[in-house]
């Protein structure tokens, strides 16, 4: 592809098959580079502004591009939560939630998962052909809500993300993300879910407690009751 006078390749073996003289190629490091070649040889350097400028500016953000979530779900979410946050249990339990692609309608969905005060370890569901995941979002019981460096780790596919703390409390807090291989946007809930009552039960499917189950740490090992 050229603009201008210079050829814009992704492959370094490409343009080596090429062989033109002004050139801008894309490098495994994330950088572009703009290489030049002449009779007498061939440098390469770190594109500059110059050699750039007739490529578009590309907008960083996210754009959520479905109906927003009802709140009905998260208020059955957080019911859902603040079970596992009581004076006998504080656990961390996770939800998922997916649109049908054709009905259109958001459905929440607790995968199997083995839960204690600080870890949970899930089997997320996975979409089909028809329902497409959107959100994972999980509680930190009595604990402030945020992104540990666990989540950061584990958090790598282009999904939302959620987080929700101080559950034993009438307001709780709650932290909205998406995000890419390790890049994250914050997001107001407002861009995600319509309004909804954060000390409001809402019953949720019975089944959602039935795929929990508790671990308690002895030393080096692990129990579940």
């Amino acid at each position: 592809m050229k603009f201008g006078i210079y050829n814009h390749y992704w492959r370094l073996s490409e343009f080596l098959e090429d062989r033109k003289s002004h050139n801008i190629v894309a490098s495994r490091d994330g950088h572009l580079y703009e290489i030049r070649r002449t009779p007498f040889g061939m440098i390469s350097v770190p594109a500059s502004e110059n050699a750039l400028r007739r490529l578009e500016e590309v907008p960083k953000g996210f754009q959520f591009e479905l109906p927003l979530i009802p709140g009905e779900i998260m208020e059955q979410i957080l019911t859902f939560f603040r079970k596992y946050c009581n004076p006998w249990v504080e656990s961390e339990v996770m939800i998922q939630i997916f649109w049908h692609k054709t009905e259109h309608y958001y459905k929440a969905i607790c995968p199997p998962q083995k839960v204690s005060k600080v870890h949970v370890d899930a089997e997320p569901m996975t979409g089909d052909g028809e329902l497409v995941e959107v959100l994972q979002i999980h509680s930190h019981n009595t604990m402030d809500a945020y992104f540990s460096s666990t989540d950061n780790a584990d958090e790598q596919r282009f999904l939302l993300y959620g987080v929700v703390g101080r559950l034993n409390e009438t307001n709780p807090s709650i932290l909205l993300r998406v995000g890419l291989n390790g890049y994250f946007y914050t997001l107001p809930i407002e861009r995600v879910f319509t309004n909804f009552n954060k000390s409001k039960d809402n019953a949720y499917p019975i089944e959602w407690d039935n795929n929990i189950e508790y671990i308690t740490f002895l030393g080096d090992e692990e129990s579940l009751y």
